[in-house]
């Protein structure tokens, strides 16, 4: 029988240790005050809200407002993209297009204390701000700064109608996009913007968290799909 020699074992050994120390510890860094985390230790992992409590929450329009199917999906893609941007990733969404009801479910993180769960549920169900601006800059949270936070092109009210839908991008692969339509208004915005930016990225934003930031290679005067 072949015996495995002492280096082997060591490397063995030592790997092990390090797996385990960054299943308590995680992989976190640092910018300024600003922490992410790159592999989640003990400490970060909620509880199943079954085991430790959490929040149960249902979301729904106005009892006179009949939400379309679109609407529902859009409030739920919203949602999960604010309950993100609050660190909180292992949640669950369910959305009962029936009835017009979103029920969104989470626990506690263990030794948790300033977290506020009337103020997440708040965030959670304001109405989305979404704007189109000049350039890129962030701070070092990722929100908006210098021109980019100074210069909005399109607001949510130039936006006559949104709808998910797909598409394919250079690579012949099926991706999400957005179907926007806008109003004259926000049309010869958005025309202006892009002749005026040719090469340039402009950069959309739902609250203040960047979705996506394509750069426009020509002028625009209808927004079909982002």
């Amino acid at each position: 029988m072949k015996r495995t020699g002492k280096p082997v074992f060591f490397i063995v050994l030592g790997l092990i240790l390090v797996i385990t120390t960054l299943a308590f510890t995680g992989v976190h860094t640092w910018y300024g005050d600003v922490e992410k985390t790159w592999i989640k230790g003990a400490a970060d992992i909620r509880w199943g809200i079954d085991i430790r409590g959490g929040v149960d929450v249902t979301f729904s329009p106005p009892r006179d407002y009949d939400a379309t199917n679109d609407e529902m999906a859009a409030a739920e893609a919203i949602i999960k993209v604010r309950l993100v941007s609050l660190n909180i990733t292992d949640y669950e969404v369910y959305t009962d297009v029936n009835k017009d009801r979103i029920i969104v479910r989470f626990p506690w993180k263990e030794g948790e204390s300033d977290f506020n769960p009337e103020k997440a549920i708040q965030e959670l169900g304001e109405t989305a701000m979404l704007t189109f601006r000049e350039g890129m800059e962030m701070d070092a949270a990722g929100a908006p700064a210098g021109i980019t936070k100074d210069t909005i092109i399109l607001q949510g009210q130039d936006v006559q109608n949104a709808a998910a839908a797909y598409s394919q991008n250079d690579y012949q692969q099926t991706i999400p996009v957005v179907s926007l339509k806008l109003s004259p208004d926000g049309t010869k915005k958005f025309a202006e913007a892009t002749a005026r930016l040719q090469g340039e990225v402009i950069s959309i934003w739902m609250d203040e968290l960047l979705l996506s930031a394509p750069p426009f290679k020509a002028p625009l005067t209808v927004v079909r799909r982002l």
